[in-house]
């Protein structure tokens, strides 16, 4: 039972992630698109950085959302097995 409510909870954190991750992505298009037409150094990094924290925010919810689902199929086949006894 505490397997499925932490699946749960991870789940939903997973998704507050890949919402966070998905309203960073207009920010990193404008940002690119003013770097291309601007071409400075600075922007560059800037880029990069908007870049690495989205990539990282996705991976990162990603794995929340695939642990979260391995955590409530674990928790339902021992529910199924326990009823059968």
């Amino acid at each position: 039972m505490l397997n499925k409510i932490l699946g749960v909870i991870l789940i939903v954190i997973a998704a507050i992630l890949a919402l966070g991750f998905l309203v960073g992505l207009p920010g990193l298009f404008s940002q690119l698109i003013n770097t291309i037409s601007d071409s400075s150094g600075y922007s560059w990094g800037v880029v990069l950085g908007y870049l690495t924290a989205n990539l990282v925010l996705g991976f990162v919810a990603f794995l929340l959302f695939r642990f979260g689902l391995r955590l409530n199929k674990k928790s339902s086949k021992k529910a199924k097995e326990d009823s059968r006894d």
